[in-house]
């Protein structure tokens, strides 16, 4: 089988991530809504209602025009940008009145958060190309109809983009739970491997339910999830329900210097079957 190594933290190997890429088929509002929840997932602090409508807006303008997230800056930033993409929508009414709430916003702190936001995901160079420099995003779907082995590191790098990757994991983990759950049951087999799967259920609030859905379903759709961390505690921080479906949906556990109530249970080097 040929792997696909998926390491968005790196800035020597690539991936294509441009989010907003519409693929064949898909729903834009679905991707939208991805989007903007993995962004509003990006900071501790929540954004507003009104901030919360102009990312509706201007993520399905970039998508209905095929631009990427790093166009999003400069739209806030520019109402008359808005109202001329707006002329050329299929949605003009939708798009004139957001170009009408960024021209009325201009130097408020509500504008100001939102592009400071935007700022903290393209903060770096290698950031921007894989936001921005490619035409299409990573396809799961295709990946397992293809029955590769996916590989995915989501370790945070020492060079200042924690937030971003956050940002970048969260949108990968709706993606592939998507593709995972869209799969007929009795799928061939197809294993996905995370590590650091604790950076991962940090990426937002919703991470840590999604994971028990993918737990307890996609194993009859042919999906094996190996999953890797260098400690188990605080799981119950991200779903209080979170280590009993891991003890019982998955297989096989490796231990190696067990520390937490969770983790003793096992040997402290070896392997022991469910």
């Amino acid at each position: 089988r040929r792997v696909v190594v998926l390491a968005p933290g790196s800035a020597h190997h690539l991936v294509p991530l441009q989010l907003l890429a519409l693929p064949p088929g898909a729903d834009p509002e679905l991707l939208a809504f991805d989007v903007a929840s993995s962004f509003a997932n990006l900071s501790e602090s929540a954004i507003g209602v009104r901030q919360e409508e102009d990312v509706d807006d201007v993520f399905a303008l970039c998508i209905e025009f095929n631009l990427p997230i790093t166009v999003a800056k400069r739209l806030l930033r520019s109402p008359e940008l808005i109202v001329r993409l707006a002329r050329r929508s299929r949605n003009p009414e939708r798009f004139l009145a957001f170009a009408l709430r960024v021209r009325r916003a201009a130097n408020s702190d509500r504008q100001g958060g939102l592009i400071a936001r935007f700022s903290r995901i393209t903060r770096l160079r290698f950031m921007r190309l894989m936001l921005g420099g490619a035409s299409s995003c990573i396809d799961f779907a295709v990946l397992m109809a293809s029955l590769m082995v996916i590989l995915v590191d989501l370790s945070a790098p020492d060079h200042g983009c924690e937030e971003a990757l956050r940002f970048v994991g969260h949108f990968l983990w709706k993606r592939l739970g998507r593709a995972g759950l869209s799969r007929p049951i009795g799928s061939p087999h197809f294993p996905v491997f995370i590590d650091e799967f604790q950076e991962l259920l940090a990426a937002g609030p919703d991470v840590g339910p999604d994971l028990e859905r993918c737990l307890r379903l996609v194993r009859a759709r042919g999906i094996s999830l190996h999953l890797a961390t260098q400690s188990l505690a605080g799981l119950q921080k991200h779903a209080s329900s979170l280590p009993e479906i891991l003890r019982v949906n998955t297989g096989l556990h490796f231990v190696f210097r067990g520390g937490d109530l969770w983790d003793s249970a096992l040997p402290v080097t070896g392997k022991k079957r469910r």
